[in-house]
């Protein structure tokens, strides 16, 4: 074989190799957590604890009081 063959077989070994490795992704998705907390005049409510792992929080302001300028 001639150092172009060569060139373009190897090429083309490589792109197969790479087309056949793309495939999707056996994994599932992380679970995202949503946690929900209400902020008001001096105090929040809200969960005591929160589950470990990714955890998307919501805050929610009901005060009245304007507590900075």
């Amino acid at each position: 074989m001639d150092e172009k063959a060569t060139i373009l077989v190897s090429s083309l070994s490589t792109l197969v190799f790479l087309i056949a490795t793309c495939g999707s992704d056996p994994t599932p998705a992380p679970q995202i957590n949503r946690v929900s907390f209400t902020a008001m005049d001096y105090g929040f409510r809200g969960l005591q604890f929160i589950p470990s792992g990714m955890t998307e929080m919501v805050m929610t302001n009901t005060g009245r009081e304007l507590h900075h300028q």
